[in-house]
């Protein structure tokens, strides 16, 4: 059994939440959109890029930057 001082404890802790507040970016979002699909792909798309969003932690203003990322020309 591995045996953890209060310091390494506290400091293993601090690590495990830094890296889940950490934002994530939309650089790594494998949905796209090209334009030329129908109203449902559409829905589609956006229901997927909005939970992307939601789960890497990704604000607003980052997710708008973002967006030349995942539409492409069709």
């Amino acid at each position: 059994m591995t045996t953890l001082s209060d310091a390494q404890l506290g400091h293993l802790i601090n690590s495990i939440t830094s890296v889940s507040m950490r934002m994530g970016s939309m650089a790594s979002c494998t949905h796209t959109f090209d334009g030329s699909h129908g109203q449902e792909d559409l829905e589609t798309f956006i229901s997927a890029v909005s939970t992307f969003k939601t789960v890497e932690k990704i604000e607003d203003s980052e997710a708008l930057m973002g967006i030349p990322l995942v539409l492409h020309g069709g």
